[in-house]
């Protein structure tokens, strides 16, 4: 990483592509967004009229995003913020569901 991309990653979000080409701030979202297989939707954000908007919610997160991700976080039920797995003998989130009565499994 090149000092000018450290610096500019303290502004905005960055994608390399495996071809070399630096994609940033609501783009590489929208880069991201058809990775994960909504293609649709980012076509759709990407297209002309929506495009400016898609800079805007970006810009909007991106300012906000300590009470973004306040709003957003949600921990696993047993876990909390503080890392602490479930204690021993209780049902914590990676134990599998009780079974339901009268349902074949």
């Amino acid at each position: 990483m090149t000092p000018a991309l450290f610096e500019a990653c303290v502004h905005a979000a960055h994608v390399i592509t495996r071809t070399g080409e630096v994609i940033r701030a609501g783009a590489a979202g929208l880069f991201i967004m058809r990775e994960l297989g909504f293609r649709r939707s980012a076509l759709t954000l990407g297209l002309p009229p929506f495009l400016p908007f898609v800079e805007l919610g970006y810009w909007l997160m991106a300012r906000n995003r300590r009470r973004a991700g306040g709003l957003l976080r949600r921990w696993p039920p047993g876990y909390g913020p503080d890392g602490e797995p479930p204690a021993p003998g209780t049902r914590g989130a990676l134990a599998p569901p009780p079974p339901v009565e009268g349902v074949a499994g």
